[in-house]
């Protein structure tokens, strides 16, 4: 700290001048300090803004995260359900189809009469009488640009033993005419696409059985029921 001194002027002046200069040069340095202090104070409160700003924005993102997972764990239980339930509707359609048999290449005729006429005689070549029949008709709509194109025939029976006479017997048809289960739009794509690695000699056999799809991959394996196209496509990669 400067010292002030006493005296008369000429005794004393140049040492009031020298403390003078020196306050002064003490006052510069407080005032350097000062402004360094509050350049230092503005810069912290700018990290203080930014790290506010960071720890905002991450609870926004996790938030944001949170809601994604809660998404996707959503969708995922949708899809689960949405395949159950398609699952479900397949199992009663082919429910339904229980007492059905689908005939292909009997030849159509120009009206119902001569049908039942042929459908008569087809059938009593596998012991299986008319008058079981509850109702038959032709699958789909006749196509008039290819007349040369036979539509299968649907076949309801009034029970389930007579289907089973009809496909146990169909052996004893001639070999362009084919009797199968009447099987829903996915279980008929499976079997075809199981029949197709038969061909390739992927699998063993592939078959329908009371509206189920059943393989061997191996002559000794054991028999498999198929749900899906998955199925398939697993137990293959399995081999």
């Amino acid at each position: 700290m400067t010292t002030i001194p006493t005296g008369t002027w000429n005794n004393v002046g140049p040492q009031i001048i020298a403390a003078l200069n020196e306050i002064r040069g003490d006052l510069k340095k407080v005032s350097s300090e000062t402004a360094l202090i509050a350049a230092l104070t503005n810069k912290v409160q700018t990290l203080e803004n930014a790290l506010d700003n960071a720890m905002s924005t991450n609870e926004s993102l996790t938030t944001d995260v949170e809601k994604l997972k809660d998404i996707i764990s959503d969708n995922n239980l949708t899809t689960t359900g949405r395949i159950a339930l398609e699952s479900e509707q397949d199992g009663i359609q082919q429910y339904i189809r229980r007492h059905n048999i689908l005939i292909r290449g009997i030849p159509e005729q120009r009206n119902a009469d001569e049908e039942r006429r042929n459908l008569i005689s087809l059938l009593s070549t596998i012991s299986v009488d008319i008058n079981s029949v509850d109702v038959f008709h032709r699958l789909g709509v006749r196509n008039k640009q290819a007349p040369g194109r036979i539509r299968p025939l649907i076949i309801r029976f009034f029970g389930h033993s007579t289907r089973i006479v009809a496909l146990r017997n169909r052996s004893l048809l001639p070999k362009d005419i084919f009797i199968s289960e009447h099987l829903t739009k996915p279980r008929a794509e499976i079997l075809n696409a199981a029949l197709k690695l038969k061909k390739t000699n992927r699998i063993h056999s592939a078959y329908s059985y009371n509206g189920d799809i059943m393989i061997k991959v191996g002559k000794d394996s054991p028999i498999r029921r198929l749900l899906s196209m998955g199925d398939l496509t697993k137990l293959c990669n399995e081999v």
